[in-house]
């Protein structure tokens, strides 16, 4: 794995903080979205966009392409970085997704049986991806693992070609790369 010496410096606390605070923004994107309007004295009527979708969007993409560039840093070859640059992009719709929490605490009660159970686990898993991104970028930062992103990805590009046999005489890498770099 890949760790970086010392992983605590001057700016290790400043970074969590700025992050923790990026993920609870983006955990109540609706919140936030009505927040910046109002901060910047936009009427509803006078919006361009009026969707909280806006800030669900925007914080998958910045955190994206940010688990892109780290995937990369890390060794990744450029495909896995870009796949993991996907899979990272996917978790954050899902983790940064407007789901008011009342309607999802109050469900069971208010909705029939079934309806009701499925939309508590929708928020279960909203969760779920909102504490593994959170916990990936707190790997990098915190614990000073350098790789996180870039173990994220496959290990061996994804090939049409399944009835092949691997060659048994060249040694791979982890990303599954011979030793010549092919």
């Amino acid at each position: 794995m890949g760790y970086r010496e010392h992983p605590f410096d001057k700016w290790t606390a400043p970074l969590i903080v700025t992050w923790t605070l990026f993920f609870v923004s983006g955990l109540f994107p609706g919140v936030t979205f009505d927040a910046l309007r109002e901060a910047g004295w936009v009427t509803t009527q006078r919006a361009m966009v009026n969707s909280p979708h806006l800030v669900t969007g925007a914080y998958a993409f910045y955190l994206a392409h940010f688990a892109l560039r780290r995937a990369q840093e890390g060794g990744a070859p450029r495909w896995a970085a870009r796949l993991t640059g996907f899979y990272v992009f996917v978790l954050g719709l899902i983790a940064f997704f407007e789901l008011p929490f009342r309607l999802v605490i109050f469900a069971p009660s208010l909705l029939r049986a079934g309806d009701g159970y499925i939309l508590l686990m929708v928020g279960v898993v909203k969760l779920i991806a909102w504490l593994v991104l959170y916990g990936m970028v707190l790997r990098y930062y915190a614990m000073g693992n350098t790789r996180v992103f870039a173990e994220l990805a496959p290990q061996r590009p994804i090939t049409a070609d399944r009835g092949s046999k691997p060659k048994q005489d060249v040694e791979e890498t982890a990303f599954g790369e011979d030793a010549a770099g092919r």
